[in-house]
């Protein structure tokens, strides 16, 4: 597999996670997100895709935390994305929503 040939690279940890994430497998998604969130940017200078590196893997980790209730964690994370310069636009109002939703379910006792 992809991983098992570069294993310091996020992008199939990432599309796992997205995969089973779509299955509604929260919990299995929120494992290999972090996972990819963990990785840091490779210092390979070809294919590389900075927006997985800057964006992707974090906003994986934060849809699949905000499944699984870990609502301060899919706060902090949302925080982060929506202060990156590389968030695309079309992310912004998905990301805000789930914001709002998990400061909604910590009743305000977030600490952001």
């Amino acid at each position: 597999t992809a991983f098992d040939n570069r294993p310091t690279r996020a992008e199939a940890p990432c599309a796992l996670a997205r995969h089973l994430r779509m299955q509604g497998r929260h919990a299995s998604a929120y494992v290999f997100a972090r996972a990819a969130a963990e990785l840091p940017r490779p210092k390979d200078r070809l294919f590389i895709d900075e927006v997985l590196y800057a964006v992707r893997t974090r906003d994986e980790q934060m849809m699949a935390a905000h499944a699984t209730g870990r609502h301060e964690e899919a706060i902090r994370l949302a925080g982060a994305l929506l202060a990156s310069d590389k968030l695309p636009a079309a992310a912004r109002t998905r990301i805000e929503q789930v914001l709002a939703q998990s400061q909604q379910s910590v009743g305000g006792t977030s600490s952001t």
